[in-house]
């Protein structure tokens, strides 16, 4: 992000959650856009995954996926 002036992202309305004991599992997708120092504008959409694991009873996230779309 250090060649951005700035970035911004927002949360698609399809985050699904799921547990299972001391795992879960996240989907999700994201809309951002933002602005490099030189002044073109960036678009972008990613679709993700995020993998949980309770901890100590604290929930970490372990792994992470993104896919450009």
């Amino acid at each position: 992000m250090q060649n951005f002036s700035y970035w911004e992202i927002e949360i698609e309305d399809n985050l699904e959650i799921s547990v299972d004991g001391d795992l879960a599992v996240t989907t999700f997708s994201w809309v951002g856009g933002g602005k490099t120092k030189d002044g073109q504008e960036v678009k972008a959409r990613q679709y993700g995954t995020h993998t949980w694991k309770r901890l100590n009873g604290e929930w970490r996230l372990v792994r992470e996926h993104l896919t450009v779309g």
